[in-house]
């Protein structure tokens, strides 16, 4: 815990440093909505940039977007989304003190186009810019696609295979449970690895919770440490919106009787279902009582309160349960995801992250004999494992200006699993702490650098 306290103190001290800017007088704004040129359809997940800088944004499930902290001059909108032909705007005029606004229109296209992505050197870019293979899953398609976890929509990837839960990339590795894991996992650029086994567990965040994922198919240690030896999987996660977003996901299903009517063990109809649900909104930060200013803003930006403009609140519960298909194979999961992000005058941006997932899951350990597959020997009757799981994560962005920006981010990891063997006082929480600060300036177009450093500790066993 010392630890912990330690990371958040440098934290705070540092936000404290970087948010005593107050809002610059000096900067402009520039909104608007993007649209399909046919239909007039709203297009969320369109990607806006201003070209030569490190600014822009994504359109939220109406089609709008928002870009604030804009040095006043002429600048190129670059607009782009899959399946359609990337647009540029240029001599865009940007005036000190006022917000401009753009109303975009983008024409449909056969050709697949790319898209942009934050994965492969830590910051906005084209994919055609970037120095690895990826590829990249919308939102819209993963729920197209109808997976139950993470892990079923990643195995349409190319180069991508599963091994029970075990991911490999390319064939980096093979099935490694218990002994970690090549592939590195991140939520918003956050890794997520158990602290103990250095695994992935498909089922800390709700499908319906995540905006895109990007695959890095190749070694990414360089910037992510060398659990990045295979490749890595970022996954971003669904950002709240003004007008609000409420999305409810439901699936139910049954299962068949065995094939051999011998293996039937129960006359009871096996069943499995899952319900999720999402509900996000920004607000208006100023319009809201003190009270309730002070209750959700973190007390190191009391002093900055004025400068906070809006206040994005993102929830999303998932449940699972299902009987299995065979005796001792019931389970059921449960999960809590929240976020929120507050967003400054001055265009930074400071985001809380919170996951819980509650499983159990009865184990199948040993068949009562050949002529009954489907049936568990009497000793490993009632048995099951538990598993709990909490990770969390503070991140600020601070632009320092149209070509320059820092982050900072502190997260927690913490699992505890019991296996079926119940042995008690056996099992302690696995925790892990880690702390960056990254610098990203664009000296000049398509030249990049980006330097920084990252603490990491991993304590405690299951």
């Amino acid at each position: 815990m010392k630890r912990i306290e330690l990371i958040v103190v440098i934290l705070g001290s540092l936000l404290t440093v970087f948010s005593a800017q107050a809002a610059r007088p000096d900067r402009g704004m520039v909104e608007g909505q993007i649209r399909d040129a046919r239909t007039g359809e709203r297009l969320p997940g369109a990607n806006v940039q201003i070209l030569e800088t490190l600014l822009g944004a994504s359109a939220d499930l109406h089609g709008k977007f928002r870009i604030r902290s804009i040095r006043p001059g002429n600048y190129t909108f670059k607009f782009s989304m899959i399946g359609y032909e990337p647009l540029l705007r240029e001599g865009v005029a940007i005036e000190a003190g006022r917000s401009s606004s753009l109303a975009v229109k983008l024409n449909q296209t056969v050709l697949g186009m790319n898209p942009v992505v934050v994965t492969a050197s830590k910051r906005r870019q084209d994919l055609t810019l970037t120095p690895h293979s990826i590829s990249v899953l919308s939102g819209t398609e993963i729920n197209e696609r109808q997976p139950v976890r993470l892990d079923e929509a990643l195995q349409t990837v190319s180069g991508v295979q599963f091994v029970e839960n075990s991911i490999s990339i390319r064939g980096s590795s093979g099935y490694t449970k218990g002994i970690g894991s090549r592939v590195l996992l991140l939520i918003d650029g956050v890794p997520l690895m158990l602290a103990d086994t250095g695994e992935i567990n498909w089922n800390l965040l709700p499908i319906m919770g995540i905006e895109q994922v990007e695959v890095i198919k190749g070694a990414g240690s360089a910037l992510y440490g060398s659990n990045a030896l295979g490749g890595v999987i970022n996954v971003i996660t669904r950002a709240p919106t003004r007008e609000g977003n409420v999305q409810v996901r439901t699936m139910f299903g049954l299962y068949d009787q065995p094939f051999y009517p011998e293996w039937k063990w129960t006359n009871k109809p096996l069943s499995f279902f899952q319900v999720q649900a999402g509900v996000g909104k920004t607000f208006q930060f100023q319009p809201l009582p003190k009270a309730v200013q002070y209750a959700l803003l973190p007390f190191w930006f009391w002093p900055w309160r004025s400068d906070v403009e809006d206040l994005g609140l993102q929830i999303t519960v998932n449940q699972e349960q299902s009987t299995g298909y065979r005796e001792q194979n019931a389970f059921s999961q449960y999960n809590f995801v929240l976020r929120s992000d507050h967003i400054f005058s001055d265009g930074a941006k400071f985001t809380m992250y919170g996951g819980f997932s509650y499983e159990d899951r009865e184990e199948f350990i040993e068949w009562e004999n050949s002529n009954k597959p489907l049936n568990i020997s009497c000793w490993w009757d009632g048995r099951e494992t538990r598993f709990r799981t909490l990770d969390a994560y503070l991140m600020y962005r601070k632009p320092l200006s149209s070509t320059a920006a820092l982050r900072f981010r502190v997260s927690f990891i913490s699992s505890l699993m019991a296996d079926q063997y119940e042995r008690s006082g056996d099992y302690q929480p696995a925790n892990g702490t880690g702390g960056e600060v990254t610098f990203d300036w664009l000296p000049r177009p398509n030249h990049s650098l980006t330097g920084g450093i990252e603490v990491k500790t991993d304590g405690g066993h299951t």
